[in-house]
């Protein structure tokens, strides 16, 4: 779905890979459960190619029925594969968390954007939380309720 309406645009930014795919089903559908209707949430997922197509369509059409709302896969396979490797301690993440260091440098076109993850349930919008930030006023951290 396109912006066709020229809605005021929501970005948001997720960094996961073809094993938190059903996750992110769950938490992109509560997010827009709640969305304003007044405001377009343009979805990005960064990904290491490694989600596969089938499940992007399925985010996809979980996603359509909603009409103020997009989803849109960006392949960075490659980006950060060598900073990973050097990498001596990786825990339980994957190389998909580095791409929310670079969410200004990959998203010029937006003054701000929400990341996230997708193991949050949302349980309210988040239109009065991104309108309430200001930018260039520092780190700011909001409860969300």
């Amino acid at each position: 779905m396109q912006n066709i309406s020229n809605l005021p645009i929501i970005p948001i930014m997720h960094c996961f890979d073809e094993n938190y795919c059903l996750p992110a089903a769950v938490s992109f559908y509560s997010m827009l459960k709640y969305a304003n209707k007044n405001y377009f949430y343009k979805l990005y997922v960064l990904h290491s190619d490694n989600i596969s197509k089938d499940s992007q369509e399925k985010l996809k059409q979980t996603i359509a029925i909603f009409p103020n709302a997009s989803l849109e896969f960006i392949n960075k396979g490659g980006f950060y594969d060598d900073l990973w490797e050097k990498l001596k301690s990786r825990a339980h993440f994957s190389k998909d968390m580095f791409y929310k260091l670079s969410v200004a440098s990959s998203f010029p076109q937006y003054d701000k954007m929400i990341v996230t993850d997708v193991d949050v349930l949302w349980q309210g919008d988040i239109s009065v939380e991104f309108d309430k930030f200001e930018n260039g006023g520092g780190w700011q951290l909001y409860r969300w309720l």
